[in-house]
């Protein structure tokens, strides 16, 4: 929760400044006085930046006049690793050159300290990401269902390449023999 100072009716005369006969002691014949209300808030699993919750006539008091509304605005704070996106947790991460095309493992510490094992087996085009189902954000209002954990592959290519002659040979037939099986296909 949080506190506020506003402006109350005083309760002594009801907010009309005196007593049958005489000027109220307790706000001094202002109708109001100082003090302070607690609001509780409990902000739920899931809900997003952005999201507001309203107080009904929660703010300053005035004679004669209906207090206004309190509205508080969920915020999120930054995280040096990840960000939120709607409901998936995004991470990025550089992979070598021979990671993108041969595959790797990786460990991916979770916001909640967990460690996650992030493999893949196959090539990784530039671009790519790798999108674990389930372990992103909760979504509010659906107890149980998370967005994914998005991790956003950067790959980080070589300044140069030292190969002898035969190296460079076989992966120009190599080249080669993929560009045909991909025309023929």
């Amino acid at each position: 929760g949080f506190d506020q100072t506003v402006t109350l009716g005083c309760r002594q005369c009801l907010g009309t400044g005196k007593l049958p006969s005489e000027p109220c002691p307790g706000c001094k014949g202002e109708r109001t006085k100082d003090g302070q209300t607690t609001v509780k808030v409990v902000v739920e699993p899931g809900v997003l930046e952005g999201h507001s919750y309203t107080f009904k006539e929660q703010a300053e008091q005035a004679p004669d006049a209906v207090s206004g509304d309190v509205v508080l605005h969920v915020g999120a704070e930054e995280h040096e690793d990840f960000e939120r996106e709607g409901h998936d947790l995004v991470c990025r991460r550089n992979i070598t050159l021979a990671q993108a095309l041969l595959g790797f493992k990786m460990v991916v510490t979770h916001l909640d300290g967990r460690e996650i094992e992030i493999e893949r087996n196959e090539v990784t085009k530039p671009g790519q990401d790798h999108v674990v189902p389930g372990l992103g954000m909760p979504i509010h209002g659906r107890q149980g269902e998370f967005g994914n954990l998005v991790v956003k592959l950067n790959i980080v290519f070589p300044e140069r390449i030292a190969v002898d002659e035969e190296r460079t040979r076989n992966l120009r037939k190599a080249d080669e023999r993929a560009k045909k099986r991909r025309k023929a296909g």
